[in-house]
């Protein structure tokens, strides 16, 4: 009755309303979803109702005939209802990324803001409906006849939420997904490479989208058995990269380094058979064997072992020396050795680390020439990881990401 009076003096966006009301029990619960579930609420008097029972004896063209409209009608009541919840929305240019926001959070909005997800709902149900009637889709208030999603983000791509969510994400800058991922081999390193960023450069791990990842030796990740021994980092590398981020591996030049890295560099992908894993500039390998060596002057050395040692022994730059000479005939863990020897325990590498960051740090303007640019190894490092992450930008549609992949920036095309 309410219906029939309105077509006679209304016009069909006063009939909006009323339909839905006649149409909520089928289709509201749809409407009141984060994309990946939707919310079912029954009042305790409904407490014997099914709704899915409901649903399976649905009759939409006797509930159309009931109403004594057309499909047509349905169809410019739609429309109106699109317009409607556009104009009103202040957030409209953000609808792809608020459908995916949580029921809880879209019903504190305020305003137009909710009143123009409460006319979504309408619209949502309206194009349900139609959608049972013919089996056609209709556009949703962000599409037309002159543009669509699949348009920009790549075809099926909307239908795929994951995929769909972090390109979005992408978009707005709120993918927490890392941009490079940081191998280091122990605590000492973990611990200080990005604390040499923040005092050094002003930049932040976290801020930068560089996560970093403790291997504890590269054992953790090549494993211990003859076979494939370096085949879980190349997974590992494989996976990131095709998800774009990069993984950059700092290694000690010891063991099976080197086999491992002439490994990686030479694998192919399993996502992309034109190119490899890896570049081997993404894997880097320290020359004087570790990190201290490598980093850090015979004096530098000796008077951070002896700080650590709190003056019980003080250590020489001759005692430095000469495990450094006897790295190079026999790999060891030297350093190691020599603080057992002369103070009776283990020497404490991340101590011993965080002393010698605590050197460059101390002296923070000694560590960049004229230009500004780093001098010494580990600061020219964290420089360059620096700049990786930032020059990462992630791909905001499938295309852009098919041509990161192909570009040769995540491993080297095979010719």
């Amino acid at each position: 009755n309410a219906i029939d009076s309105r077509k006679k003096s209304g016009t069909l966006s006063e009939l909006a309303p009323i339909i839905c009301q006649v149409l909520s029990n089928r289709y509201f619960p749809k409407t009141q979803t984060d994309r990946r579930t939707f919310n079912l609420s029954i009042p305790s008097y409904y407490h014997d109702w099914d709704w899915y029972k409901y649903c399976r004896s649905w009759d939409g063209h006797s509930v159309l005939k009931e109403l004594n409209l057309s499909i047509d009608n349905i169809k410019s009541i739609h429309q109106l209802l699109s317009f409607d919840a556009r104009h009103a929305d202040p957030l409209e240019r953000w609808y792809g990324l608020v459908n995916f926001v949580s029921l809880e959070q879209k019903r504190k909005l305020k305003g137009n803001a909710l009143l123009a997800q409460s006319i979504y709902s309408m619209e949502h149900m309206i194009r349900l409906f139609y959608k049972e009637l013919t089996g056609e889709i209709l556009f949703p208030p962000d599409e037309d006849f002159s543009w669509k999603k699949d348009d920009f983000y790549g075809e099926g791509v909307t239908d795929n939420d994951l995929q769909y969510l972090e390109f979005l994400t992408n978009e707005f800058h709120l993918n927490p997904k890392p941009k490079l991922i940081l191998i280091v081999e122990g605590n000492g390193e973990a611990e200080q490479v990005p604390r040499l960023s923040e005092e050094l450069f002003g930049y932040s791990f976290p801020k930068l989208g560089i996560e970093v990842v403790n291997a504890i030796g590269v054992a953790g990740f090549t494993g211990r058995k003859k076979v494939d021994r370096y085949g879980a980092l190349e997974k590992f590398i494989d996976y990131y990269h095709n998800r774009q981020t990069i993984v950059f591996v700092v290694l000690d030049n010891e063991g099976r380094a080197e086999k491992v890295k002439n490994k990686l560099i030479k694998a192919r992908s399993k996502y992309h058979k034109k190119r490899f894993v890896t570049k081997p500039e993404y894997i880097h390998l320290w020359e004087r064997k570790t990190i201290e060596f490598e980093n850090f002057s015979l004096d530098e050395i000796a008077d951070a072992m002896s700080k650590i040692n709190k003056g019980e022994y003080v250590f020489t730059p001759v005692d430095i020396e000469n495990c450094q000479q006897a790295s190079k005939e026999k790999e060891s863990d030297h350093l190691s050795r020599l603080f057992k020897e002369k103070t009776g325990y283990d020497l404490p590498k991340p101590e011993l680390l965080k002393a010698l960051s605590d050197s460059i740090i101390a002296n923070g303007k000694n560590e960049f020439d004229s230009k500004g640019e780093p001098v010494r190894p580990i600061t020219k490092l964290i420089h360059r990881i620096i700049k990786l992450a930032s020059m990462n930008h992630q791909p905001t549609c499938f295309e852009t990401w098919k041509v990161n992949q192909d570009s040769g920036y995540f491993g080297d095309i095979k010719e």
